[in-house]
């Protein structure tokens, strides 16, 4: 209380010179914070970045399609060569079968024409 009623006794000019040499309330909360864009340049920004990904997102999609595409062209002609594989060794597979049902038949007829002693 002392340091007060020594102030209050000071002339007013010398008052008013330390007050006025003292930083204003809102001088001092613009020098605490950081310099920030205006809103409408950061919803720019924001506009701006999310327009960028977008783009991004949209070429990936589209090279993702295309490789999937290419993918299933892919499996698909290795699909139809296994099938045409598949049908040549079942068409090979009855050309033997008939082969050995032929000479199956040869060889009985053989034997039971042939008045030779076979074991």
């Amino acid at each position: 209380m002392h340091h007060r009623q020594g102030f209050e006794q000071t002339h007013p000019s010398e008052r008013d010179m330390y007050f006025s040499s003292l930083p204003q309330q809102q001088d001092i909360k613009s020098e605490s914070e950081k310099p920030k864009k205006p809103k409408k340049v950061k919803h720019e920004d924001d506009d701006d970045k999310r327009r960028r990904f977008l783009e991004r997102n949209r070429q990936a999609a589209s090279k993702c399609r295309q490789k999937k595409k290419m993918w299933m062209q892919e499996l698909e002609q290795k699909s139809a060569e296994v099938f045409a594989r598949n049908r040549d060794l079942m068409m090979l597979t009855t050309t033997l079968q008939e082969q050995i049902a032929h000479l199956e038949q040869e060889l009985a007829a053989a034997k039971s024409g042939c008045t030779c002693q076979h074991k």
